[in-house]
């Protein structure tokens, strides 16, 4: 008889990374505006910044 190895005892969900439909971060009021600007005419040049703590936003490595 073999060993098949160790066997995770939990089940983690798998989250995709689609466009998610609603917006649980309450972030909907915030990209508004900022389609708005971008979008508007005479605005040229517009410059959006994205500020976040050190590391925040981005993927593991």
């Amino acid at each position: 008889m073999t060993n098949p190895g160790p066997q995770a005892s939990f089940a983690a969900p798998l989250f995709d990374d689609n466009p998610a439909i609603l917006d649980l971060l309450g972030f909907d009021a915030v990209a508004e505006v900022v389609a708005r600007v971008v979008t508007a005419g005479g605005l040229d040049p517009v410059t959006v910044g994205i500020h976040s703590a050190w590391g925040g936003g981005s993927p593991p490595r």
